[in-house]
């Protein structure tokens, strides 16, 4: 088919908001001369109600050749009417103009989650960062420790960030903001190698004083590997929302180990050590995978994948600690890296 060509006369069974998940969300339709199609939203815009008002549509055919959705006739340009309710072939999608109870409490959860994630990165590391000359805690050990605090606090506000603008439908921006993301989570992985191999190098007072610093190393090296692996995976799943936005949670989560461990808790808390700074972050995972169960009705492939690299991690992290292999790679990394 060429470009311009009609919408396929089945697209009228589809509400708008089915059509425009964002970002880029992809939706199979089958014509009723049985042919395929496959939309993505290309740009939408809202209403002062927050609901869809305009949407431009691109679109494969059954032989993934690519059209530009034309309304009214022969006219590629935006969707101005509103689309008959009918039939949906996504769980997310709502009635045409009107956000359903399920993605309205998604946006909530969500949004209650990136707020849990700053408050306890905040509460976590006030005492020896955020807050550190109120408290009187003695100066960080080097620069590459601030600059270490400085990007994973740009990165704490993104993530807060980008879970807001999708709450408020500016999608837009958030798209926008990914983008920058993106080489922000790879100067995350930079700077927080070389701030742990520093730390396992040198020694920190970070690092438990009853653990070799070379042994605990494996510690936010796997946070570091599980960062690629979540929010490589996000990014990859970046136009399925349902899968990007668990990624991300997954991912915010992973991130609570350091802050749980650095919180002003009776000491009979920080006894537990990892069963503790890891096991909240475990519980979490799993209230969140329950939760998302029972108000789908069904398991998200990408979410469950995840979440079980996720929690495996923790226990295989700290068996691989005090093996003679890790030893002698965390050996050659403290050594071949200058100082």
């Amino acid at each position: 088919m060429a470009g311009g060509a009609h919408i396929p006369r089945s697209v009228e069974l589809f509400s708008l908001e089915s059509l425009v998940m964002p970002p880029f969300h992809q939706h199979f339709s089958v014509a009723p001369d049985g042919k395929s199609f496959i939309f993505y939203a290309d740009r939408a815009t809202f209403d002062k109600k927050g609901r869809y008002a305009q949407v431009t549509l691109n679109w494969l055919d059954s032989l993934r050749r690519a059209n530009l959705a034309a309304w009214p006739d022969g006219e590629a340009s935006c969707i101005t009417k509103r689309w008959k309710k009918g039939p949906m072939e996504t769980t997310e999608a709502g009635a045409a103009g009107h956000r359903t109870p399920q993605r309205i409490a998604d946006r909530q959860l969500f949004l209650a989650a990136a707020c849990l994630f700053v408050l306890i990165v905040v509460a976590g590391f006030a005492r020896t960062y955020y807050l550190k000359g109120v408290f009187g805690t003695p100066p960080l050990t080097s620069r590459l420790v601030h600059i270490h605090g400085i990007v994973m606090t740009a990165w704490v506000g993104l993530v807060a960030a980008q879970v807001w603008l999708v709450r408020s439908q500016q999608v837009a921006l958030h798209r926008k903001l990914g983008v920058a993301g993106v080489g922000l989570a790879v100067l995350v992985l930079i700077v927080g190698f070389l701030t742990a191999v520093a730390a396992a190098r040198d020694g920190s007072s970070s690092f438990p004083p009853d653990i070799p610093p070379l042994a605990f190393f494996a510690v936010p090296m796997f946070d570091l590997l599980m960062m690629v692996i979540l929010v490589g995976a996000a990014i990859w799943y970046r136009r399925r929302p349902a899968d990007h936005k668990r990624l991300m949670l997954l991912a915010m989560i992973n991130f609570l180990p350091p802050a749980l461990a650095r919180l002003p808790l009776p000491p009979a808390i920080h006894a537990l050590g990892p069963l503790f700074f890891f096991g909240v972050p475990t519980l979490l995972t799993l209230l969140a995978l329950g939760y998302d169960r029972s108000r789908t009705g069904t398991w998200n492939r990408a979410f469950v994948v995840g979440a079980v690299l996720l929690i495996a991690s923790y226990p295989i992290r700290l068996m691989l600690s005090g093996t003679d292999v890790w030893m002698r790679v965390a050996t050659w990394l403290t050594t071949v890296l200058p100082a």
